[in-house]
């Protein structure tokens, strides 16, 4: 709760907009509540960089990590960061890069809105309701309706599955199928 009170002092002026030093807000912003983030509208139209950056955390060796994806032309490119390095990428991406952000936490919504000059103004709303968590982990597991693991009589007479309920290498694309 400290964290939205002092988003809510930074941002809270005039009906909700104030410039602010955006360091202080990605100090404020960047924490384990961060559901994920979107930066947009380059200052100047350029197709070889990126035209669209999505920040999300992510668990990677037990650590808390940011995932940075750039769309760059029909391409996505990923790159991780740590919690002192994301907020030094971002501050350059608003500054010299991106007109717009969109912050999207647990208890939030923002919207910063950069000038050429480099000044941000905010805009902030607090969640009518308190959004859960997405999952963190790097590597997330397929959904399927019948679970890996789990003995199927019909399965194992195809052959795709073990009678300890493993897939079978080769039937793999079968068993995707089903």
């Amino acid at each position: 709760m400290e964290g939205i009170n002092k988003f809510w002092q930074l941002c809270h002026i005039r009906k909700g907009r104030k410039l602010v030093n955006i360091k202080e807000l990605l100090d404020i912003c960047i924490d384990k509540n961060l559901i994920d983030m979107t930066i947009s509208s380059r200052k100047l139209k350029d197709e070889t960089k990126a035209q669209k950056v999505k920040i999300r955390p992510v668990i990677i060796k037990d650590t808390l990590e940011y995932q940075v994806s750039e769309f760059v032309g029909r391409k996505v490119l990923h790159t991780n960061y740590t919690q002192k390095d994301i907020k030094k990428r971002i501050e350059k991406y608003m500054e010299e890069e991106f007109k717009q952000a969109q912050i999207t936490r647990t208890d939030s919504l923002a919207t910063i809105l950069s000038s050429k000059s480099g000044t941000c103004t905010c805009k902030y709303k607090k969640a009518k309701e308190i959004k859960a968590q997405k999952e963190l982990s790097h590597n997330r597991t397929k959904k399927y309706i019948i679970q890996e693991g789990t003995p199927v009589g019909f399965m194992i007479d195809l052959g795709v599955m073990t009678p300890d309920g493993r897939i079978v290498r080769t039937r793999y694309d079968k068993f995707r199928q089903i």
